[in-house]
């Protein structure tokens, strides 16, 4: 329906709650349930000629403070949590690696409406985020597109006003 509709991309949102799980030794897995869902539905755009673009709905510790991205304390506690960052970039550069060489992921949302104005005290902890993540990302796929959000439900793109003083 997607395609005959005209569309060419379905954006699929994860929680990373669900997505990954510990292993035995504390590092992140994927819960290999959920990663036979987005394979599933990766599968379905390559039948019907479709992109896919993964999006972190859900970060670890949350990117928004509210219920859309599921954080436990009602508060983005990922700008807070040296670990919460850690396990986001870690989560992209594996997620990364297993689609690759995929040709019908078209590329990676890396935070989905983070910060809504009433944190915008950590606004200026986006970018050096985003820039780790690109660059764990781009140490194992270099073809796919990436996808930066600005901060307050994707609207305001401040946080972008350095790139066009030091590109």
């Amino acid at each position: 329906l997607v395609a005959k509709e005209g569309c060419n991309s379905v954006r699929l949102p994860f929680n990373t709650r669900t997505l990954m799980d510990s292993a035995p030794d504390g590092s992140l897995m994927f819960n290999q349930a959920m990663i036979a869902r987005i394979d599933r539905c990766l599968s379905w755009c390559r039948r019907h000629g479709i992109y896919l673009i993964l999006d972190m709905h859900g970060a670890p510790g949350g990117q928004t403070g509210t219920n859309i991205d599921d954080s436990a304390s009602d508060h983005p506690d990922l700008f807070t949590s040296s670990e919460y960052q850690e396990q986001c970039v870690t989560i992209w550069q594996m997620l990364a690696a297993r689609y690759a060489d995929e040709p019908a992921v078209a590329g990676y949302d890396l935070l989905n409406e983070p910060l809504p104005k009433w944190f915008n005290g950590y606004n200026h902890l986006l970018m050096p985020l985003y820039r780790r993540i690109v660059q764990a990302i781009r140490e194992v796929d270099t073809r796919h597109m990436i996808i930066l959000e600005g901060v307050h439900w994707a609207n305001d793109w401040s946080v972008f006003d350095e790139l066009s003083h030091n590109p």
